[in-house]
């Protein structure tokens, strides 16, 4: 694991315009933490690259990275796209997903490349017709004064 042996350089959660559309990069364990592809959805990226190294072959394992790609893409309205590598000790499990569907996956070690459209102007219709931040922050708020700091669902109830 990278943990402790690799810390983050200048300039990260930075989004590129490309021809492409605006990218966004995470690397490997990033991709279990919502922040991290939120703050570069809200920077305007379109398509959040993710390479990874995803050791384990056990089922919570791989199921977990099979899932996360496409939650991370409903969440931020965004392309996500993993990149894991193909071995004998990693998942395998590279996709690119929209955020309503999965476009392009594979599901073992095989060495593959994967290829997908994304359609950047569907993709902003989507946007602004959900508007996932607006209603995350209400949800935020709701939430906070639903569950005080130290209470527990059983006071509550």
């Amino acid at each position: 694991m990278e943990k402790g042996e690799i810390t983050p350089g200048p300039g990260t959660n930075r989004v590129i315009e490309t021809e492409f559309g605006k990218i966004g990069v995470i690397i490997c364990w990033d991709i279990a933490f919502p922040e991290a592809t939120r703050k570069l959805a809200q920077q305007g990226a379109q398509i959040v690259f993710c390479p990874a190294y995803w050791y384990g072959r056990q089922h919570h394992t791989s199921e977990i990275i099979r899932i996360l790609p496409q939650v991370r893409a409903f969440e931020n309205q965004i392309y996500f796209v993993l990149c894991d590598a193909a071995t004998w000790e990693t998942a395998g499990r590279s996709r690119i997903c929209s955020s309503l569907q999965t476009l392009a996956a594979t599901n073992n070690t095989d060495e593959r490349i994967l290829i997908a459209t994304a359609d950047l102007e569907e993709l902003e219709k989507r946007r602004r017709l959900f508007d996932c931040w607006r209603t995350q922050q209400r949800s935020k708020s709701d939430i906070a004064c639903a569950f005080p700091p130290g209470s527990s669902i059983e006071e509550i109830e």
